[in-house]
């Protein structure tokens, strides 16, 4: 699995956005076992190496250097007493374009199969549970129970993670309208193009 070492002295990285693609695609060929195990070397690096606050300043870089919006990292809590609760974004529609996983909820029934339910949270906060079934649920229950295990690498998963899954999700949405245009475009260049066929008779063809 490929490793992105960041100098929190340095400038941004010109191989930056290769690097990231490289680690993604690297992890994507991992089983869930060896994704777990990446997991726990991980944070066991960032245990070692760092403290909630170099994470903090290392993820400020990373968001500057890629352009990174800033999101919610954790539900939007409603209390009036409270002046810097985002008391609107709770009254909103749910934005699926946003919704990034928060968390996995296992939920043991009795002589029955353990349930799952996603939690997705938006950029402002609004949160969606979505029913997982056990095969689906149960991988990503293991993967986030590890995540939030490590207080060091669940910093990193929200501060960067998430902006960036939504920066991924942007560009492919634009890069899917922009084919489809050029698509629609070309469509109609090319009947525009067509002789029409001609619906008036030819006088040359009328009898006498």
């Amino acid at each position: 699995m490929a490793t992105i070492v960041i100098d929190e002295d340095a400038q941004a990285p010109t191989n930056l956005q290769e690097q990231i693609k490289e680690s993604l695609a690297a992890t994507e060929q991992l089983s869930e076992a060896e994704r777990i195990e990446a997991l726990d070397k991980a944070a066991g690096r960032l245990a070692r190496i760092s403290s909630e606050s170099s994470v903090d300043d290392v993820a400020r870089k990373l968001q500057s250097w890629l352009g990174l919006t800033p999101r919610a990292q954790q539900p939007v809590v409603v209390d009036p007493t409270t002046q810097d609760v985002d008391s609107d974004a709770a009254e909103e529609e749910f934005d699926f374009t946003t919704a990034q996983l928060h968390d996995v909820i296992r939920i043991l029934v009795p002589d029955s199969r353990p349930q799952y339910l996603c939690v997705l949270l938006d950029a402002r906060g609004r949160t969606m549970e979505v029913p997982l079934s056990e095969a689906e649920g149960a991988p990503i229950y293991s993967l986030m129970q590890k995540i939030k295990a490590h207080p060091l690498l669940e910093r990193i998963y929200r501060q960067v993670a998430m902006p960036l899954l939504d920066q991924m999700v942007q560009a492919q949405r634009a890069a899917a309208a922009a084919a489809s245009e050029a698509n629609l475009e070309t469509a109609t260049g090319a009947t525009a193009g067509r002789e029409l066929p001609d619906l008036v008779p030819s006088t040359d063809d009328e009898g006498p």
